[in-house]
Formats: C-alpha cells, sequence, structure tokens
C-alpha cells in the first residue's frame, strides 16, 4: 500500500498464513509482532472455559507464521486464555496475557510473559506455577507451567506495553518499561 491507498486494487496478494482453523472457544487474532531474527509471532485467544484440557491447543496460543512454517503456524506458546498484545525488542518477545474473566476467588491474575518455545501456561487447568484450578478432578499437574514474569491484578488489563528502547524519554522514565491499563470510567451500579 501507499500513503492515501484505500483498497488493494491492481495489487496481487500474498497469504502469509492461514489462521481459519478456529474451534468453540477461540477468540480471534489478537496481535502480530517481529523479532529481530525477522520471525512473525501471532497470538489467539480463548473464551472462558472449563474444559481441562481444552479440546482445541491452538486455542489460547502464539503461534509463528510466515516463512518456513506451516500455512497453519507453529504453536511457540500455549495454554494461554486471552494474550492481547506482543511486543518484540532486542532482548526477547513478550505478551500481556489475561486470566480467566471470573477468576478473582481463585487467585487469578493478569501476566506479563516472555515467548520461549514450548511454555504451557495451563489455561483452563492451572490458575499459574503450581496452582491447579479447584474443583477439577482429576487434580491437574500444574508443576510443568511456565513462570510468568510479573502479574497485574485481575481486571486491570494491560492493553500494551513497551520499553524505552532508544533512551529518548526524560529522566526518571529513561530506559523504562512502560504498560497501558485498560482502566474504567464507570462509576456507580450497573443498570
Amino acid at each position: 500500500y501507499s500513503s492515501g491507498d484505500r483498497s488493494a486494487a491492481g495489487k496481487t496478494a500474498t497469504q502469509y498464513a492461514d489462521l481459519s482453523d478456529v474451534g468453540i472457544y477461540e477468540r480471534w487474532t489478537h496481535t502480530l509482532a517481529v523479532a529481530s531474527d525477522g520471525a512473525v509471532y501471532v497470538s489467539r485467544g480463548q473464551f472462558d472455559n472449563d474444559s481441562c484440557p481444552p479440546p482445541q491447543p491452538r486455542s489460547g496460543s502464539i503461534l509463528r507464521i510466515g516463512a518456513g512454517q506451516p500455512a497453519q503456524g507453529s504453536v511457540v506458546v500455549s495454554g494461554l486464555r486471552n494474550a492481547m498484545y506482543l511486543r518484540c525488542v532486542p532482548w526477547g518477545c513478550f505478551g500481556a496475557e489475561l486470566s480467566g474473566d471470573n477468576w478473582e476467588g481463585i487467585g487469578g491474575h493478569e501476566k506479563l510473559i516472555q515467548l520461549h518455545q514450548g511454555d504451557d501456561y495451563g489455561y483452563p487447568c492451572c490458575v499459574d506455577h503450581e496452582v491447579p484450578r479447584p474443583a477439577l478432578s482429576p487434580t491437574p499437574d500444574c508443576s510443568r507451567t511456565a513462570v510468568s514474569l510479573a502479574t497485574y491484578l485481575l481486571h486491570d488489563t494491560p492493553f500494551g506495553f513497551d520499553w524505552d528502547v532508544r533512551s529518548a524519554w526524560p529522566e526518571p522514565y529513561r530506559g523504562a518499561f512502560f504498560v497501558g491499563m485498560h482502566g474504567s470510567a464507570f462509576v456507580g451500579p450497573w443498570a
């Protein structure tokens, strides 16, 4: 596209990936990010559900797509509920993962994760590393559930984040990590 284009008329489209394999719990693609090595990542979420193990392991995952990958992409990270945002910087790729919407009473929280091949964050079987979701039988093994880098209160949803990679901000923000939270302007009872 060129500046001002409103359509792809007269241009040949190239399919980069086919992410049409949605399951019943699937939330559509959220974010694309490109790593310093050229790898392209896309996040896929899933709606709250109680199916442990999940019926579709690609639901709630981060996929590597593009050159050298199958058309459906390759799973890099699994066991996510809703990886809302991805960001790659020279020292790695990271995601903002949202927990089960109704998990206040069982220790649910939003997470900052780093992408590592094969990591599984356990949703919907595990609340966190070594923390199985209560009332599931048999009790799931959460010993291999990946450990998040940081956590946020449930519903203090991180909608984006970034680093001052170029040290362009003045002190005391130079080199800092910034998180944009969802926030709320709602005051009062629901009608």
